[in-house]
């Protein structure tokens, strides 16, 4: 059993992550971020800092690199649309 859980969380962060990061690269190649909303890149951000924090307190390594690397992964695109916004 507990491999089956590592593997499904191991699922589940890829792909956290994976789906941050198509996003991230084409707003800093086209320079195109009109369309992303500051509200929901706040909120990216801010749920990904609370379940860093959640990871860090639990000292759930998992739970601290997928949410560290998700949210680089979001200031990068947030950092994008203020730059290119």
């Amino acid at each position: 059993m507990p491999s089956l859980l590592v593997s499904v969380g191991t699922v589940a962060s890829v792909l956290t992550i994976s789906a941050f990061i198509p996003q991230a690269f084409r707003s800093w190649r086209t320079k195109q971020t009109r369309d992303l909303s500051y509200g929901t890149l706040v909120l990216l951000v801010s749920q990904s800092i609370a379940w860093l924090s959640y990871g860090i307190l639990l000292r759930d390594p998992a739970l601290i690199v997928t949410n560290a690397v998700t949210c680089m992964c979001a200031l990068l695109i947030f950092a994008a649309k203020w730059r290119f916004g």
